[in-house]
């Protein structure tokens, strides 16, 4: 189906006859189709229901739009952290599905979701902007070290693995790839690199050097596999869990999402092999 406006596509399992079906994001319309892996069927089923809920509620989304809470820093980093422009509309989007607080599979779900979000929608984009201004504010210290100690023999190879680390953090679209949990405490991430350099000034270097040494095999064989792939769904998870093991390792002071381990980060890779 393509060119929906409302909800016309009845009750849509999450499974049938071995394929995942799910929304679609037009645009302007909202359409259905089949999948066959699960996690590119829910990532797409997400950016569907948004869409549906933002044509349902234009009105409030236009107001939120052009009221768009963003911070002085975010807005300073707005051009560099999308080259595209596409930032302030990945967080509306991203608000809207915080404001929905689950995605429907019936057109009855979705009526009851988009009339509870409407009234949540601001709020949610405001929870989004101050975690984004937070994090921006994070970054901007974390650069500054960076490039004070990239030319040190021994500083610079954590300088380099950052390198790596904020590509992730920052690539195109990052705001709705991470999602509305994730984006609204993206600050975490950022400050638990923060907690990392500080630790690198109270204790041995070789320290931080044992715990890259834990992550860096898995890190690599994700990385390289994210990087060749960058918009398949099924590599985005193992970025996330590497993130919450990094803070883990790194980072204890900080508060982690989910349950990490390198056992079970190895076993995802090996079948994503």
């Amino acid at each position: 189906m393509t060119g929906g406006e409302v909800w016309s596509f009845g009750e849509l399992p999450e499974i049938a006859d071995s394929v995942y079906p799910g929304l679609v994001d037009e645009g302007e319309t909202v359409g259905m189709r089949a999948f066959l892996e699960k996690d590119e069927a829910a990532e797409s089923h997400r950016a569907g229901c948004v869409r549906l809920f933002m044509l349902d509620q234009s009105e409030q989304a236009a107001f939120v739009r052009k009221q768009l809470p963003l911070g002085p820093s975010a807005r300073l980093y707005a051009p560099i952290l999308s080259a595209n422009g596409e930032l302030p509309e990945d967080l509306l989007r991203c608000a809207a599905e915080g404001a929905m607080g689950s995605l429907p599979r019936t057109e009855e779900e979705f009526s009851r979701v988009s009339r509870e979000g409407k009234s949540r929608l601001y709020e949610c984009a405001q929870a989004l902007a101050e975690g984004l201004e937070q994090a921006v504010e994070s970054y901007r210290r974390i650069s500054e070290w960076m490039e004070r100690h990239r030319a040190d023999p021994h500083l610079g190879e954590v300088a380099r693995d950052l390198d790596e680390e904020l590509a992730w953090l920052w690539r195109a679209g990052f705001a709705w790839k991470a999602g509305y949990g994730r984006m609204r405490r993206y600050q975490r991430f950022f400050y638990g690199i923060e907690e990392r350099l500080q630790r690198l000034d109270s204790q041995p270097l070789v320290r931080d050097e044992e715990k890259q040494a834990r992550i860096q095999p898995l890190w690599e064989e994700w990385i390289a596999q994210w990087t060749a792939h960058p918009e398949a769904v099924r590599f985005w998870e193992p970025g996330w869990m590497l993130e919450e093991l990094r803070l883990l390792l790194f980072a204890p002071g900080q508060p982690r999402e989910m349950r990490v381990s390198e056992k079970k980060i190895g076993k995802i890779l090996e079948e994503l092999r």
